[in-house]
């Protein structure tokens, strides 16, 4: 029995597993005697039914329950211990992917000389993370001397350079001021954690350099993550946070990824250490809101901590791809937006030296210095076969490719694979194409121009006959950016999956038996946005001590450091700060012609959060699906006055454009619809809110009639609450809604056009991949209606070979499924049903994601029997899987089994 995991950003380790107990962790209520006396029951429970196990860690703070080993019998003993009386969850573990760095340089360009040019060419930029407080309103908070004094924020990442000039040039963690990096710990080492299946248990942090108290960084995106969140060094690099305090846990090594259970122990490390703000620039894991990391940062987020998360880098991959930890409800899950400013320069080309090119570009400075032979490659160059037989082609040269059909990335790795030097992109549209690629995408750098210096380009290229040259103008420079503030391309969309109880058991364990629908509460992320696009901050001083990097990884950090500030002046009044939060979220700046699942609740605005005069609850409205709404839904929001004058605020409905569910998530663009509008009423839609005191308003929500339309769409828009009289408050408020128009159950979860599931024959003697005897198919499909009665077994038309064949089902998921079991049905006996193996808290597929897959290798078959291969798949849901859930049915056709390699009878 096996799970087989393809290109995604986290995968389960083999034989490793966390268990969760049925009690409530401390920071839910639980006295550290009664967990502690549960844990005991359990490994006692354990050894008592003979399984072996290896306990690899303990939770007691946010999460009851243990990291363990199942060297034998993995998932059969993962089975048998979720079904112990004390357990309510066994989840595998994962290994989130570590943040990428991009290569500064191609190969044959020295690391001194790339170190070299990268700093001169970022010293003639002017401090770039000034400007972007310009734009969100920090530079405002820090004119009035809010700087985030006596507020601790932590960063859990890869480690911090806490030696660098702009965290005080620390010695050691905890040396005196002015270092600022006062907390940490290292809960890896330098290496990474290599977990072994056979051989002796791989515990956290036991890899090369050992853990400890010191986190330093040797990567690069904590020291940069944590710049951006805290750093001072006037005038050159000043973070949002200046005067906070910096607490480092690491939980990547140099190499390898970060463990769901190291990311568990660095926010119970935080929560310890009195950690105020917790940055996880981390995702890419479980779309899930029910997995264990998540559920500990939510319990951190109860406790009154405010932990911010990534939403992700997946916005070329569509709907449906907010991520782990950041998809827990309480958790502010931070898209990306524009900055003001882009990155570029000026080129021109050898056949008109005079006339000067505008290029806007990622940050990649080496080949700047350099005349390059300029080419043009007409193909999309977003496939293997687009690169030809020659891979050496573009060797050396700049090469022009028409943006469209594929990422940008793909383009630039394709023509890096054929020896380019760099990838000059000709924009589709007449304007320039001005963008940021996220921190793994491209190791060759990328030039955008227009589409009307694209055609020039390319004349010039035919006129010369592809001799023509391109010589580069001046340094990297800042250019005024028409869209700053637009949601970066490459911010991943929501929303967040289906939510899932934390009170019901065994989420984890659906039986062969028939299901029932479950209601969804599809979830606003992200929460909010954040500027993400072309960030400079500190990096590692081993290389260059300062770097431009993009992604959410770097939004993250900046709303970490706002809401230190909102809570550094909440400490310097005695006041709590559970509504940090709701205010990021009524006062952030909506985007227009964004859709809900794009931007959240607009982009953060701090001045206006400075400035609220109310709190907003709920600030975020879930509305469901049809089947939830039932057409119509009336929802209460409460307005309680933190102002000390009475305010009189004018309601109303601000609609933003819906976007379809049906089509296929990965495609891009997204279809929308600018009129696809629920009716809202709001009554009273003006009120008055006295100092001190809560007003209700009651907004019903109706969906409009559009039985005749087969295209389901996500709708939502703000509900928007002005001051009348701007003299006494000029910061307008706002909630946000989510809904779904029809009944998200009726949304496939496979392709309708038969292309997954299906199943391959893996040969273990050859590399022959056909079915049958015959030779005549490579893939045997599942359909989602089955025959129930069985063949003659001599009709059978395919034959199962398990003595040199296994049978891998490759399952594409449209959408995020909860599980999805694969069983081993008899035709003598087609209502019972032997489980083959079992996939949990699925993310989507996409580009990244590909596939999820399971191998069938006929143990408990018996030789010269028919059976069928059936998929159930629980879609969504909120509830315990054995009392019902919507679910999808997929089956095979009735096979031959001819041979089996076990001699089980079944």
């Amino acid at each position: 029995m096996a799970t087989v995991t393809h290109q995604i950003s986290s995968q389960p380790v083999p034989h490793y597993y966390l268990v969760e107990l049925t009690n409530p962790a401390v920071l839910d209520g639980e006295d550290t005697a009664t967990i502690a006396q549960q844990q005991q029951e359990f490994l006692a429970h354990v050894a008592s039914i003979g399984i072996p196990m290896i306990e690899r860690a303990r939770f007691k703070l946010l999460f009851n329950g243990f990291s363990v080993k199942l060297p034998i019998n993995a998932t059969e003993n993962a089975d048998r211990i979720a079904n112990a009386p004390m357990v309510r969850n066994v989840f595998p573990l994962m290994v989130y992917e570590r943040p990428k760095i991009p290569v500064q340089a191609p190969d044959d360009v020295s690391i001194q000389q790339q170190q070299q040019t990268q700093q001169e060419s970022l010293a003639g930029l002017p401090p770039l993370l000034s400007q972007v407080h310009d734009q969100t309103g920090v530079s405002t908070l820090h004119a009035k001397n809010i700087t985030g004094r006596n507020i601790r924020i932590g960063i859990i990442d890869t480690g911090i350079d806490y030696r660098h000039p702009a965290f005080g040039s620390c010695r050691r963690i905890g040396d005196l001021p002015p270092c600022r990096v006062a907390y940490g710990y290292d809960f890896v080492g330098n290496g990474a954690p290599a977990f072994d299946v056979d051989g002796p248990t791989q515990l956290i942090g036991a890899d090369v350099g050992g853990v400890g108290d010191d986190p330093m960084d040797c990567s690069g995106h904590g020291t940069h993550v944590a710049g951006i969140a805290a750093a001072s060094l006037t005038p050159k690099l000043v973070g949002v946070a200046p005067d906070a305090l910096i607490g480092a846990y690491k939980v990547f090594g140099c190499t390898g990824g970060a463990t769901s259970d190291a990311i568990i122990q660095a926010m119970e490390k935080a929560h310890s250490d009195g950690i105020d703000v917790v940055n996880l620039s981390i995702g890419g894991g479980s779309t899930w809101p029910g997995v264990p990391e998540a559920r500990a940062a939510a319990a951190l987020a109860r406790s009154g901590v405010i932990v911010i998360a990534a939403q992700g880098n997946d916005g070329a991959d569509g709907l449906l791809m907010s991520s782990s930890p950041g998809v827990a409800s309480n958790v502010i899950s931070v898209g990306a937006t524009e900055t003001n400013y882009f990155l570029g320069g000026l080129l021109s080309v050898s056949t008109m030296p005079s006339q000067r090119i505008q290029w806007a570009g990622s940050v990649n400075p080496p080949i700047l210095n350099a005349t390059i032979t300029l080419a043009y490659e007409p193909k999309s160059m977003c496939s293997d076969a687009d690169m030809g037989q020659n891979n050496s082609i573009h060797k050396n040269k700049l090469v022009l490719v028409r943006r469209g059909v594929c990422t940008v990335a793909n383009k630039a790795k394709k023509i890096q694979k054929m020896g380019g030097v760099g990838l000059v992109l000709w924009n589709s549209q007449p304007d320039l194409f001005k963008f940021a690629l996220n921190l793994d995408e491209s190791s060759i750098p990328v030039f955008g121009v227009s589409g009307i210096d694209g055609q020039l380009l390319h004349d010039q290229i035919v006129a010369a006959n592809y001799t023509a040259q391109v010589v580069f103008h001046g340094n990297l420079s800042a250019f005024p950016n028409p869209s700053g503030g637009q949601v970066a391309e490459f911010s991943s969309f929501g929303p967040s999956k289906y939510q899932c109880s934390p009170s019901a058991s065994r989420l984890l364990l659906c039986q062969y038996s028939p299901l029932h629908p479950l209601g969804p509460d599809l979830t606003i992320k992200p929460n909010i946005g954040a500027p993400g696009a072309l960030i400079l901050s500190s990096f590692l001083s081993s290389k260059g001590s300062y770097a431009v990097l993009s992604g959410t990884s770097m939004a993250s950090p900046y709303s970490a450091g706002v809401s230190a500030l909102l809570a550094s002046r909440a400490k310097s009044l005695n006041q709590s700060t559970p509504n940090i939060k709701s205010t990021l979220e009524s006062t952030s700046n909506t985007i227009a012609n964004a859709s809900i699942v794009r931007q959240g609740a607009g982009s953060i605005n701090a001045v206006a959060s400075f400035s609220a005069t109310a709190i907003i609850s709920p600030t975020l409205i879930n509305l469901g699906d049809e089947a939830s709404t039932r057409h119509s839904r009336t929802v209460q929001v409460n307005m309680t006055s933190i102002a000390s004058y009475p305010i009189t605020y004018q309601i109303n409905h601000q609609p933003m454009p819906a976007i379809s569910a049906s089509q296929d998530p990965w495609m891009l663009p997204a279809l929308t619809n600018d009129s696809y509008h629920v009716s809202v009423t709001i009554a009273p839609s003006r009120i008055e809110v006295l100092p001190n005191s809560t007003r209700s308003v009651d907004i019903e929500f109706r969906l409009p009639h559009d039985g005749n339309s087969n295209t389901t769409w996500y709708y939502g828009g703000f509900i928007t609450y002005t001051p009348v009289d701007s003299n006494r408050s000029n910061t307008r408020l706002h909630s946000t809604y989510l809904g779904l128009s029809k009944n998200a159950s009726t949304l496939p979860v496979f392709p309708s056009n038969g292309s997954s599931p299906r199943m391959i024959r893996q040969s273990t003697t050859n590399n022959n991949n056909n079915l049958n005897n015959n030779n005549d198919k490579e893939t045997i499909p599942f359909t989602s209606t089955s025959s129930t009665t069985p063949p003659l077994q001599s009709t059978l038309p395919k034959k199962i070979n398990f003595r040199d064949s296994v049978y891998t089902i490759s399952m594409v998921f449209l959408r995020p499924a909860r599980e999805a079991s694969v069983y081993m049905v008899p035709y003598d006996n087609p209502t019972q049903g032997r489980l083959v193996d079992r996939l949990k808290w699925i993310g989507r597929s996409s580009a990244k994601r590909v596939s999820r897959s399971v191998v069938w290798d006929g143990i408990g078959a018996r030789v010269h029997r028919a059976y069928k291969l059936v998929i159930k798949v629980v879609k969504a849901g909120d509830g315990d899987c054995h009392a019902g859930g919507v679910h999808d049915e997929w089956s095979s056709e009735w096979l031959n089994v001819t041979s089996v390699g076990d001699p089980l009878d079944f």
